[in-house]
């Protein structure tokens, strides 16, 4: 049921094969560009992973519809350098305030019960707001979302009801900190997934410092604002992000300049259209972004305004069996039937094909359209 991932290797030498596309370095970028002089930027540069040691582990009993897996692990996902997952466990490295945290979530297949396990760097002492930062991760994986009523529109839902019942407990998760997650969204932009994996595996290696969890996997941590700031519009068009290295940069800004303001965002949530309007200002953030930001960041579970074109093409073939309906329908046929739960009733119905995928049952035309 899952995909394997192999662990990042310690070092660019006698390197490993490597599952993702291979990064590009400005070392490369000689190789490509021969007779170019290119100016060292200002680069996060660590000789060896961080280790990591655990600071705390907290259980939560999760109520209402959920199932672990297919919370946690989102083949829909494209697989990253940040996080990794595996029967029974979810390993990631995520920022939580000026902290990088690393955590792991094991559970048992098709229980309530996930046990949450903090780290840290060994040379830091336990950090005195360990519960707000498993109180803020258990809400950014979805553990303490309320669905009250899902399952009664579930059920009486043939669409819904064709699905694996595992799908009726998929929530809306990630670990990560609204501006990485907002770097995850830029690298998603206009492009293959096979070129997402590369720019996030080139980004991590030129930004970003590895950890090693204890027994576990060896991952990447993102950057702080300022230090993709220092390295420069430039740098990031070197290591060819293209337009996105001009929104990279300009949001580092932003977050650079005002680091209240995640906080500022979540103290919007009980009002959708205000936080949609402001997620919409910080720069870069089109239709497309503020829909995975509403949903996957902030939990709105009825968030149901937009859809890319490539997700227009899936939910088409999976609703209609056809590959041209208009979004607009889409949509309106999606809200008519699943409010005030839209999103969270359409991420079912679009992680299901994934997991089908997954199992080797996928349709043909699903893999041209994803082209890894």
């Amino acid at each position: 049921m899952q995909l394997r991932y192999r662990n990042p290797p310690d070092s660019t030498r006698s390197r490993p094969r490597w599952p993702y596309p291979r990064p590009f370095t400005l070392h490369s970028a000689r190789r490509y560009r021969p007779g170019w002089s290119i100016q060292e930027p200002h680069r996060v540069k660590h000789t060896h992973p961080a280790r990591l040691v655990e600071v705390g582990r907290r259980a939560y009993t999760v109520t209402g519809p959920f199932n672990p897996r297919t919370t946690l692990h989102k083949p829909s996902h494209f697989p990253s350098p940040f996080e990794v997952a595996k029967r029974g466990e979810y390993v990631f490295l995520a920022g939580v305030g000026r902290r990088k945290i690393g955590g792991r979530a094991t559970y048992r297949e098709g229980g309530r019960r996930v046990e949450l396990r903090i780290y840290l760097p060994e040379r830091r002492l336990r950090p005195d707001n360990l519960q707000a930062i498993q109180d803020e991760l258990a809400r950014r994986l979805g553990l303490t979302l309320a669905c009250t009523g899902y399952e009664k529109i579930w059920d009486s839902d043939p669409i819904l009801g064709r699905l694996p019942d595992e799908m009726r407990g998929a929530r809306p998760a990630t670990p990560f900190s609204l501006y990485e997650f907002l770097v995850i969204c830029t690298v998603l932009q206009n492009t293959t997934v096979r070129r997402t994996v590369q720019m996030a595996s080139t980004l991590a290696h030129n930004l970003g410092r590895a950890y090693q969890f204890p027994e576990g996997p060896l991952l990447h941590g993102f950057w702080k604002p300022a230090d993709l700031v220092k390295f420069g519009e430039s740098s990031l068009r070197e290591l060819r992000l293209g337009y996105r290295a001009k929104n990279l940069v300009r949001f580092s800004e932003q977050f650079r300049a005002d680091p209240g303001l995640e906080a500022e965002l979540l103290g919007l949530r009980d009002n959708p259209d205000s936080l949609r309007a402001r997620v919409k200002t910080i720069y870069g953030v089109g239709p497309a972004s503020a829909a995975y930001i509403m949903f996957e960041w902030f939990k709105c579970i009825d968030e149901f305004h937009y859809l890319s074109p490539w997700e227009r093409r899936i939910l088409s073939k999976l609703l209609f069996d056809r590959s041209d309906t208009p979004a607009s329908d889409i949509v309106q046929f999606c809200r008519d039937r699943w409010t005030p739960y839209t999103m969270l009733a359409v991420h079912a119905v679009f992680e299901a094909i994934f997991w089908r995928r997954v199992q080797g049952q996928g349709p043909d035309w699903l893999n041209e359209l994803i082209r890894l």
